[in-house]
């Protein structure tokens, strides 16, 4: 299961600060694993996750509208479940 920061935002009125916190504190014990998620911020197409910051590419191109995008700026921290106790 994967985890958007964002929508734990909304969903329960936090601020993004505290998401993440939490988020941080779980990937810490072992129940989450964090991602960043490739997106294009033209039409909102996920482009493919890859496990750590060192590994996105410098950039991408959109296989939807073919836009040149910034992997960093267009990227997203995320998490997925990795132990369900």
């Amino acid at each position: 299961m994967w985890i958007y920061p964002g929508v734990l935002k909304r969903k329960f009125s936090l601020e993004i600060t505290e998401v993440y916190e939490l988020l941080h504190e779980l990937e810490e014990k072992g129940i989450l694993q964090s991602y960043y998620e490739l997106y294009c911020s033209e039409c909102q197409k996920s482009m493919g996750i890859v496990k750590l910051f060192n590994e996105l590419p410098e950039s991408f191109e959109c296989e939807l509208c073919h836009s040149e995008l910034s992997a960093v700026e267009n990227s997203l921290l995320i998490y997925m479940v990795v132990r369900d106790d």
